[in-house]
């Protein structure tokens, strides 16, 4: 690097909404990198484990950094490569996620304040530039401390619990909407609840790993976890609104699928949790679709005679 000097940049500048949500350049890249290091010795989640690492050193997977990025996984990994050739990285795959090293870590954290004014004469006294040089970092590091435990609960609490959706879900908007809520008043606790409650709510719906998972950082921007906590607290919805809440949401190609399987199958229903089979006089099945594949509900009265015959 350059003798030019260094200057403090705060971490959040990467999920700032003041700029464009669009691909890092490669410098952009490697300065998130170094802001991702640690400052000082933590553990961290790896996959299923946790792993050690030491001041300058971060871990994420490739997918990972390729999300906050908007790169494609494969320019990440020739990045970084190129990078660890240029030995400005070192990379360490023994674990789940890649344990990368900056090579000159402490080249970016120096903190070096002017003693002289431009006529070379001192600009106060030693002590009082000490005392000065002091107070500064005691103010970057109270307030670094307090932003990276926030950003610690986020990427190991919030984050690897979060109902997972099909689409786009980028976590550096979520960790920002995140840091925005403690910032402005909510507790990790309440955060927490909220998450657990809604992750329940997704499962009894069925709408795990579909569109319908809301975004992580539109759940945090809306305060949606303050559904499942205090005052506004909303309790557990009845298996007859789950249902109808989850076949509201199906799509026509779903609907489609589940028809076909039953009609292959001679009657095998993968919807039964939430509706009667497309057969019977209870079905929840939309008559376009019953129309579509040639399928008339059985009446009651079919169904009694049907079950006189067996009864007989």
């Amino acid at each position: 690097m350059s003798d030019r000097g260094v200057f403090a940049v705060d971490r959040g500048i990467f999920t700032d909404p003041d700029f464009a949500d669009e691909p890092f350049t490669e410098r952009e890249a490697f300065l998130w990198l170094v802001a991702e290091a640690a400052w000082k010795e933590r553990r961290v989640r790896s996959g299923s484990s946790t792993v050690d690492i030491q001041r300058g050193q971060l871990c994420h997977s490739v997918r990972f950094m390729a999300e906050a990025w908007r790169w494609s996984k494969s320019r990440v990994d020739r990045f970084l490569s190129r990078l660890e050739n240029r030995d400005t990285i070192r990379r360490d795959n023994g674990t789940a996620q890649s344990v990368v090293t900056i090579c000159k870590y402490e080249e970016f954290q120096r903190v070096s304040m002017p003693e002289r004014d431009s006529n070379g004469t001192p600009a106060g006294t030693e002590m009082g530039q000490q005392r000065d040089k002091l107070e500064d970092i005691k103010n970057i590091k109270t307030h670094t401390s307090s932003t990276a435990s926030d950003r610690r609960i986020f990427r190991e609490a919030f984050w690897p619990n979060y109902p997972k959706r099909q689409g786009s879900n980028p976590p550096d908007p979520a960790e920002a909407a995140y840091l925005k809520a403690i910032k402005n008043g909510a507790t990790h606790e309440e955060i927490a609840a909220g998450l657990e409650g809604y992750s329940a709510q997704c499962r009894s719906t069925e709408i795990l790993n579909t569109k319908f998972v809301a975004m992580a950082s539109t759940w945090l921007n809306q305060g949606r976890w303050k559904e499942f906590v205090g005052p506004r607290a909303q309790s557990a919805p009845t298996a007859a609104a789950s249902s109808e809440d989850y076949l509201s949401k199906l799509t026509d190609d779903r609907w489609r699928d589940a028809l076909r399987q039953w009609k292959k199958t001679g009657g095998q229903w993968d919807l039964s949790r939430h509706s009667s089979p497309p057969d019977s006089p209870k079905t929840k099945v939309p008559q376009r679709f019953l129309t579509e594949f040639g399928i008339q509900p059985r009446s009651f009265r079919d169904v009694h005679d049907l079950l006189s015959v067996r009864a007989a």
